[in-house]
């Protein structure tokens, strides 16, 4: 699941779970006949920590949402596959994951930023379809976070995120890319 700053496809942003997928991809490129379960409980409690057993199952709804679609993802507009994939009840389910992993993972920075990282790409994803998402289901989308909290979340978890992955040099020059997107999703 993607939802970054464009509506193309094969849009290069942050994608769900995305350090699973290069870390899954290398150990089978190493070796093709390992077992997929043992390879994703180590990921998770590598990466994750405390917080692996609700990353896990954030993992899961995603993959299951994902089975019931037919369409191939790569073929359609961004918005279009979010609204197919995401609507009120997968959100609840989202943020009750996250809520419950970055609890887990508060005492643990290294865990909490994988936790952040993943949460920004909830956050957009959201915030990209909200509309939609509170028109389907008002009872349950009054329940989800709201816009202004959101926002302001959102913004935290990518600054707290690009200062894990970049000295201030880095950060500096990453600044004029991410505003223009958080200042888009704040308009939507």
């Amino acid at each position: 699941m993607g939802a970054g700053l464009n509506d193309s496809p094969p849009s290069n942003d942050l994608q769900s779970f995305m350090p699973l997928r290069a870390w899954l991809g290398m150990k089978l490129l190493d070796d093709p006949s390992r077992e997929l379960e043992p390879l994703l409980q180590i990921f998770c409690q590598g990466y994750y920590g405390a917080a692996a057993r609700p990353m896990r199952e954030l993992l899961e709804i995603i993959e299951e949402r994902q089975s019931k679609i037919a369409a191939n993802s790569s073929n359609m507009r961004r918005h279009v596959w979010l609204e197919a994939l995401c609507d009120p009840a997968f959100f609840a389910n989202a943020y009750r994951c996250l809520d419950a992993a970055a609890l887990a993972a508060k005492d643990d920075a290294a865990s909490l930023i994988h936790v952040r990282r993943e949460r920004i790409i909830v956050d957009s994803a959201f915030l990209w379809i909200e509309a939609s998402v509170r028109r389907q289901d008002p009872a349950t989308a009054a329940k989800l976070p709201q816009r202004t909290e959101l926002l302001q979340r959102h913004r935290s978890d990518w600054t707290a995120y690009v200062a894990s992955v970049f000295d201030k040099t880095g950060q500096e020059s990453i600044a004029p890319l991410i505003e223009p997107g958080l200042q888009l999703l704040e308009k939507l």
